[in-house]
């Protein structure tokens, strides 16, 4: 199990597929994290509807893009690699392609129905990294159901008209098995600066004009990143591989996790290592480069030996 620090700042929202799907017990465990959340008074008032069928999730996705208005964007970018509907029109899904949904409907008339929703779907994208697998809370609930087809799943399913559908969480594997994680702090460009790269930009991504026509690409802020911590992660190699860089100042945050002095040779963090990662010696040691992070290790050990690992700032 991952720390849950460790959960937050390495799970990202993901909007490409695999067909694969998920496992009904890893299923049960995400809506179970998401029963567990935060909500307003106790209330519990979160029904979680789970679609574990590739066909009829595509149905919904599909119903899901055809409420979206394009005429209301105010404009933005999300990704050229995992481009959503935002940056590109012909996507038919707004599930993009996932094989698993969990919907989420709260009260309808609740002040707080809203949030209740989006800390339940919270809590289940974080489950969802923490058991490998990929997630993206969707929003227009309301509106995916606000037609023929849509108010009879929501009959089939025995939902009651006092609750409604707030948002979605989208469940796969995903497609990339290569990532870079950038870790920076932007720092905006000086005032003088901004309009000179503001025309740099626009020249280089064309598209944008389309975005932000005319004068409004003044609305842009111009940010930079002088120090940065990189970090390039391989799974479609066995043992996985990851590997850091910085540019400029900016240090190293170690992660992961050591074996102290207290090791007993016992062999159990070994043997538990889903990447076999961890050699046997005086004591054990973790081939750092291949290690998942996934903690087997630290909670397997009888005594304690393995250590996480502390950033050096």
């Amino acid at each position: 199990m991952m720390d849950i620090l460790d959960v937050m700042k390495e799970r990202r929202s993901i909007r490409k597929y695999q067909d694969k799907q998920i496992c009904r017990e890893d299923l049960e465990k995400i809506i179970e994290a998401g029963l567990y959340a935060p909500n307003a008074g106790g209330g519990q008032r979160a029904r979680i509807v789970a679609v574990h069928n590739k066909e009829l999730t595509d149905k919904i996705g599909r119903l899901n893009m055809k409420c979206f208005d394009r005429s209301k964007l105010a404009g933005g970018y999300v990704s050229s690699e995992q481009p959503s509907v935002i940056d590109n029109p012909d996507i038919k899904s707004g599930f993009y392609g996932a094989p698993a949904v969990c919907i989420i409907f709260c009260a309808r008339n609740f002040l707080y129905s809203i949030p209740d929703a989006f800390c339940c779907a919270e809590n289940m994208v974080l489950e969802a990294a923490n058991l490998g697998i990929a997630s993206c809370i969707i929003a227009r609930g309301e509106e995916t159901f606000d037609n023929e087809v849509g108010k009879e799943l929501l009959k089939e399913w025995g939902i009651p008209d006092t609750d409604i559908a707030r948002c979605f969480v989208i469940l796969g594997y995903t497609k990339y098995k290569e990532m870079i994680r950038l870790s920076a702090k932007a720092e905006k460009v000086p005032d003088i600066e901004q309009r000179k790269w503001i025309d740099i930009i626009f020249e280089e991504q064309p598209y944008l004009s389309n975005v932000y026509p005319g004068n409004t690409r003044e609305i842009g802020i111009v940010f930079c990143i002088k120090n940065a911590e990189i970090e390039y992660f391989n799974l479609g190699v066995r043992p996985i591989f990851r590997e850091r860089y910085v540019i400029g100042n900016a240090d190293i945050t170690e992660k992961g996790y050591d074996i102290s002095q207290n090791c007993i040779g016992c062999g159990k963090c070994m043997t538990n290592c889903p990447q076999r990662c961890i050699v046997s010696g005086k004591p054990y040691q973790i081939t750092q480069e291949h290690c998942l992070h996934c903690g087997n290790c630290y909670e397997k050990c009888p005594v304690g030996a393995v250590k996480r690992r502390e950033s050096s700032k």
